[in-house]
């Protein structure tokens, strides 16, 4: 009797401390938990749907003081302009001081890959896919090398701004997005543009 006794007044000591401290922490923070990471997941096609609510967690979370933000990526990709406009959001939490990690759960395929590429770092399950972002346009008709280039050049332009802001390898970004980029090794160890394979580089 006395052991379930003390037992039920350590409880109750423990509760009332719990209480105190988030009560507290609630008045300091107005009544919003303060957190250091966030976790966004970006999962299934990329829309405005997507982006309106990307925002709106954005919001929640800088309201709750986060500095590092995760964004879970499981996605083939979607519609261009609402991933261009998703990734230049991502890229500017980067430039406010708000650290951005992509961890890709399946698949970041296309406009899964953008949005990767426009975070600090990025990290992957083991048998995770991430690449192909060659622009896709519906047609039944093979168009010319002059307008698949037309479509190409700007995301192509957008994985080289996003590998230099990053550090990752430029060459094999711009491979990602146009395949007729040719990549070759060297076993050169000062190559300014590259990533270290092992004694071999990419250039």
């Amino acid at each position: 009797m006395t052991r379930k006794l003390v037992a039920a007044i350590l409880a109750i000591c423990c509760s009332l401390s719990l209480s105190s401290r988030v009560a507290s922490a609630q008045e300091e923070g107005k009544g919003v938990p303060r957190v250091n990471v966030a976790i966004i997941p970006l999962d299934d096609v990329v829309d405005w749907h997507m982006l309106a609510t990307v925002k709106r967690r954005l919001k929640e979370a800088k309201a709750a003081g986060a500095r590092h933000v995760i964004f879970e990526i499981n996605s083939y990709g979607g519609y261009l302009d609402a991933i261009d406009d998703i990734a230049d959001v991502i890229a500017n939490l980067s430039r406010s001081g708000i650290k951005t990690t992509a961890f890709i759960i399946n698949k970041a395929l296309s406009g899964g890959a953008y949005l990767a590429m426009a975070c600090d770092e990025i990290a992957m399950q083991r048998h995770a896919t991430f690449g192909d972002v060659k622009p896709i346009i519906a047609t039944l008709q093979e168009l010319p090398d002059d307008i698949k280039e037309k479509f190409e050049s700007p995301v192509r332009a957008r994985f080289e701004e996003y590998a230099r802001q990053h550090g990752y390898p430029v060459a094999l970004a711009k491979a990602m997005v146009s395949p007729d980029c040719l990549l070759y090794t060297s076993d050169a160890a000062d190559e300014l543009d590259g990533v270290d394979l092992g004694g071999r580089r990419i250039i």
